[in-house]
């Protein structure tokens, strides 16, 4: 049985689905739990739902699993661009 504490249910859990959406992965579910079982993405935690346990991870795990599957990749250097609008 997990215990929770007051902040860990407020926050937004997020399951394979929507993951899958959120970072546009053109995967399965189970290349997911591949991915998770291999190490790869953080390992999900299990919450009961009625009498089945489904895989969520947490906010924080988003960034490292965003690593693995994101579209956008990381600026190879940095860029200012500045845009001069006079009105009037």
């Amino acid at each position: 049985m997990i215990k929770y504490n007051k902040e860990d249910v407020m926050t937004k859990n997020w399951t394979p689905n929507e993951l899958i959406k959120l970072y546009r992965i053109e995967k399965a579910k189970t290349s997911l739990y591949r991915d998770e079982v291999s190490g790869l993405i953080p390992q999900a935690t299990r919450v009961a739902r009625g009498k089945t346990y489904v895989r969520v991870w947490q906010p924080k795990d988003l960034p490292q699993i965003g690593k693995h599957y994101g579209f956008l990749k990381s600026p190879s250097a940095t860029k200012i661009i500045a845009v001069y609008t006079p009105k009037g």
